[in-house]
């Protein structure tokens, strides 16, 4: 337990030399907290800004016998205080390492006890189900009669829905703390790799007129509107007789196979409904968002579904058929 010593103004009794204590003692800048969040006695510190004075504040205090914090240190205190729970340690951990908004929503709503509560729920149903079959199988004589059958299944019912919820929420929870897997898949040379630069802002994979010129699978982090994605620019659909292009072909497969959202590549200037791609289009379990590439070079968009979205990485442009 922590005590709960009074809220009290510093004043200096002497005149202060140090550029640290100059800096430090002036006005209600030293408090001890009665209630802080780590659950002990705590005295916060502010001083002015600039990089000179507070590093003097904290040489001074290093000088009379404080340490840096280990790394963790106050939300490990926290938790053995009774303050957090391990989930919401585990929430300050995401907030720190959150790299999207989204990722951030998620780790303060879990530090707002959001998981922690409706585990705690789990927690009371779980208890009352064993108390029930504890009372029936301990007090079966008993002058109230035996336990309901349904009041049994009810509670088992109740606790087992809760957490099949819980466990729905699992794979959302590993694409938003890993990211989404999005793959970047086609027949070679219909703009897969200038796609996947153009999403990341920054020239990644290697982009050439040549067909077959991404061998093996390019995997980068992205963060689109607001949530983060796993970007991977695959090496194009097709029957090679090159060893190493149906290594680097395979290797997509596997990818595709694991992919939690799919763009299809399709160059404007060439068949939309061929048979391979059509074929994979009917075998792909992820959704599939089919992107016609190269509008830039399109002379007209002949015969081609009104909803399918067309962009050109060269002009910047993106369009629906309908718009053109």
């Amino acid at each position: 337990m922590s005590r709960r010593a009074p809220c009290a103004r510093f004043t200096p009794t002497r005149p202060a030399r140090s550029v640290a204590s100059r800096s430090c003692i002036p006005g209600p800048a030293r408090r001890w907290m009665m209630r802080s969040s780590t659950g002990e006695d705590l005295v916060e510190l502010s001083t002015h800004g600039g990089l000179v004075v507070p590093a003097a504040a904290v040489a001074a205090l290093l000088a009379a016998g404080a340490r840096p914090a280990r790394p963790g240190e106050f939300t490990r205190r926290a938790v053995l205080n009774g303050k957090l729970d391990l989930l919401q340690a585990e929430a300050t951990a995401d907030l720190i390492d959150a790299g999207s908004p989204a990722q951030a929503r998620r780790a303060l709503h879990q530090l707002d006890r959001g998981l922690s509560t409706r585990l705690a729920e789990l927690r009371s149903e779980l208890l009352e189900l064993e108390a029930l079959i504890a009372y029936e199988i301990d007090f079966p004589d008993e002058d109230e009669g035996p336990v309901a059958p349904e009041r049994v299944v009810r509670a088992w019912q109740a606790a087992r829905g809760r957490i099949a919820g819980l466990l729905d929420t699992a794979p959302e929870g590993e694409r938003l703390r890993e990211g989404a897997l999005l793959v970047i898949a086609g027949r070679p040379n219909a703009g897969k790799s200038s796609l996947f630069n153009a999403l990341l802002g920054t020239e990644r994979a290697i982009v050439t007129e040549v067909p077959g010129t991404t061998r093996d699978a390019v995997e980068a982090h992205a963060v689109l509107e607001g949530f983060p994605f796993r970007l991977v620019d695959t090496a194009g659909l097709r029957e090679s007789d090159d060893r190493v292009e149906r290594l680097g072909i395979e290797v997509s497969r596997k990818y595709l196979a694991a992919a939690d959202l799919v763009i299809f590549c399709r160059d404007a200037g060439c068949e939309m409904r061929d048979a391979g791609s059509q074929e994979f289009l009917a075998t792909c379990r992820a959704p599939v968002i089919e992107v016609v590439t190269k509008i830039d070079l399109a002379v007209r968009p002949t015969a081609r579904p009104p909803d399918r979205p067309g962009v050109s990485v060269v002009t910047g442009r993106w369009a629906t058929w309908s718009r053109w």
